[in-house]
């Protein structure tokens, strides 16, 4: 298992919004984490009397998750809130479920997979995990003939990390060759090249 090398998975094409929030749905998620590592198995921590949840009606309800792949283990927890980011102190079944999808979702960012999307917020609050105003990246980068987005630059960082290159790096080089400032002032054709070269670069040792 390659941290780096799952950081850099485009999983865009599987991210959808809800507000100002993106998240990537545990269905998609864990689809593609079991078909690449099938001896992966998750654990949702429960207590002696198989309650999945840890609190109380004063400070709220927590849940955790543990996912394990070739004897590497990661956990994740993750508090039960409303749609407006607010601790809910008697949470119903339904908020408790989809908190434990949630977490695993999140735990599973501790592998790499998507962790870059969650930069700025930790986790959605969506009513349900129905995709809302799913946001066609592919489309966008098709298209687009100005400047490149933020999806597009995050995207673009992690294939070139995925290949052993920070964040810093890739600015210098797009500064260089094409004298930016900022990766988001790349017009289309210099953001495909770039991700091409990177895609197509020798893995960077160390």
């Amino acid at each position: 298992m390659n941290f780096k090398e799952i950081y850099s998975i485009d999983v865009t094409a599987n991210v959808s919004t809800k507000g100002r929030f993106k998240y990537l749905s545990w269905a998609h998620a864990w689809k593609w984490f079991v078909e690449q590592y099938p001896t992966a198995t998750y654990e949702v921590i429960k207590d002696e009397q198989g309650k999945c949840y840890f609190g109380d009606a004063t400070v709220g309800y927590m849940v955790y998750t543990k996912v394990t792949v070739d004897k590497l283990t990661h956990e994740m927890w993750l508090p039960v809130m409303d749609h407006n980011n607010k601790t809910v102190l008697k949470p119903n079944m339904f908020q408790v479920n989809k908190t434990v999808m949630r977490c695993l979702v999140k735990n599973l960012a501790m592998f790499g997979l998507g962790l870059y999307i969650y930069a700025g917020e930790d986790l959605p609050n969506e009513e349900d995990d129905k995709p809302v105003n799913k946001p066609n990246y592919n489309k966008q980068q098709n298209n687009s003939t100005g400047p490149t987005s933020e999806a597009q630059v995050k995207r673009l960082n992690a294939i070139a990390y995925g290949k052993g290159y920070d964040f810093a790096s890739v600015k210098n080089a797009a500064k260089k060759k094409y004298n930016v400032d900022d990766l988001t002032n790349l017009n289309k054709s210099q953001y495909d090249e770039m991700c091409k070269g990177y895609e197509n670069a020798e893995k960077k040792n160390g």
